[in-house]
């Protein structure tokens, strides 16, 4: 198997449902809607064993795409029990025609087997129908747009019919077949045999005498047989689910005659189409499907044809983005030669404002030579500020003071002594009375340039010979 088809099994696989089920029975074709609760199947009668032609009727009555779900009759297949395979259960299917070929009298080419493992793990249950009725199921549906999902025998659902118990005897009749009887453990068939000639039904008013006795000793034979060949496994019931015969009639007469508990499947019994349909509704599928894989239309989920166009996808894909990628490198180169001249260019402004602030760098001659100009400065100020030490008067010169102390001579008072300097007035002399000096300077604010002039202290003594001195220190009125 190619790594191709592995892939586009493991896609397909999913879980087994069904929209619609067909069961195929001696007298007639059988059909029910999982959807829907009928309490009737719809039935299409088969005519000259034409069973191909009700089928065809009877998927007229399915929608299109459905799945569907056939449930094979006893007489569409046969069952075999041979040793368990020493291969995997998955490869069952294509070997079991093989394993079969000396209990059938087909071509191994023209059958298709599937099996379970029996209870005692030693050996299987293998199914066995011709191939010729997959393929012709598998038409039918081909030509209403149908998919097939499962073909079951009815052995299989008849297993999951009664589960009051898990091992018992069931008495199995339908339409125009043969009285079945099989015996279950755990659900698996392990004993299946058509009791023939015994007309029917047995309890009919016109039977022959004694065909109750002759039912109830091959089901008591079948029993004793089992229980000393079947170690493990007690059967303890007989279940019966006959068409056409009265239930509780044959309860009472085969209950008086085996030793098993007689019950029926359903009270009140239904139809053995109605028991099969209803279990395949209300329980999980069985194991057992004889349309295998190995027949069914694969889908090629991805094809050679999708695999190339994927690589041409992936590779424009890639294509696309090493273009873009290119472009994208091819903008970034130029961004970077752009970057690189700008950066060139900022590097030599740089160099020059370097060279600009290098030559505006001051040497240290020219540091002390500031230096010095600012040591002149600070001298020119110290003699700006000693100027502008001296007031208005001393700006006009000393003539307009003595000017002024000569207008106001008097008699009485002689000056021997003046001292003037830009902040002082400072006056020694004789008085003929010391009242003389008070009166003489009150005279001074008739002078302009003595107005304003405060004396600091006035000293008046006499000399021996009788002579009154004084000394007069005056400042000027602004340089208080």
């Amino acid at each position: 198997m190619s790594w191709l088809s592995n892939i586009n099994n493991a896609l397909s696989a999913k879980k087994e449902q069904y929209q619609f089920i067909v069961v195929v029975q001696a007298d007639a074709v059988y059909t029910s809607r999982n959807s829907d609760n009928e309490q009737v199947p719809q039935s299409f009668a088969i005519t000259n064993g034409n069973w191909e032609g009700a089928l065809s009727q009877a998927l007229t009555l399915a929608h299109k795409k459905e799945s569907i779900c056939v449930v094979l009759g006893a007489t569409q297949y046969q069952t075999f029990q041979i040793e368990k395979p020493n291969i995997p259960q998955n490869e069952w299917s294509t070997a079991l025609p093989f394993l079969l070929k000396d209990l059938i009298t087909d071509p191994v080419t023209d059958v298709v087997a599937d099996a379970r493992v029996m209870p005692d793990g030693q050996k299987v249950l293998a199914y066995v129908i011709h191939k010729r009725i997959v393929q012709s199921i598998l038409k039918q549906c081909e030509k209403y747009s149908l998919g097939l999902a499962k073909i079951l025998p009815e052995d299989e659902v008849w297993g999951q019919a009664y589960t009051a118990q898990e091992n018992y005897f069931l008495l199995r009749h339908s339409e125009q077949s043969s009285y079945h009887l099989s015996a279950y453990v755990a659900g698996c068939p392990v004993f299946s045999r058509t009791l023939r000639g015994i007309s029917m039904p047995v309890t009919a008013s016109d039977s022959e005498s004694g065909v109750i006795d002759n039912l109830a000793l091959d089901i008591q034979r079948s029993a004793d047989y089992l229980s000393s060949n079947l170690s493990g496994a007690l059967f303890r019931n007989l279940v019966i689910n006959c068409d056409k015969d009265n239930a509780s009639q044959l309860n009472e007469q085969l209950q008086a005659i085996v030793s098993l508990t007689v019950v029926s499947i359903d009270e009140p019994p239904l139809p053995c189409v109605n028991v099969i349909i209803n279990t395949v509704l209300a329980t999980t599928p069985s194991s057992i499907n004889l349309y295998p894989e190995h027949l069914r239309p694969h889908k090629e989920v991805i094809s050679l044809n999708k695999v190339v166009a994927v690589w041409l996808i992936t590779a424009a894909v890639f294509g696309v983005l090493s273009y873009l990628e290119h472009t994208k490198s091819v903008q970034s180169q130029q961004q970077l030669v752009s970057l690189k001249q700008q950066s060139n260019l900022l590097g030599k402004e740089k160099s020059s404002l370097q060279q600009s602030l290098n030559n505006h760098t001051p040497t240290q001659a020219k540091l002390d030579a500031a230096k010095r100009i600012e040591q002149d400065i600070a001298a020119k100020r110290s003699s700006l500020d000693a100027v502008n030490q001296f007031d208005d008067s001393q700006k006009v010169g000393y003539s307009a003071i003595m000017n002024a102390l000569a207008q106001q001579a008097r008699n009485d008072i002689s000056l021997q002594h003046i001292q003037i300097t830009s902040d002082k007035l400072n006056l020694v002399g004789v008085a003929s009375t010391p009242q003389s000096v008070p009166s003489w300077v009150n005279q001074f604010k008739k002078e302009l340039v003595l107005v304003g002039r405060s004396f600091q202290s006035l000293n008046l003594d006499r000399s021996q010979r009788g002579v009154v001195r004084f000394e007069l220190k005056a400042k000027s009125g602004d340089k208080q």
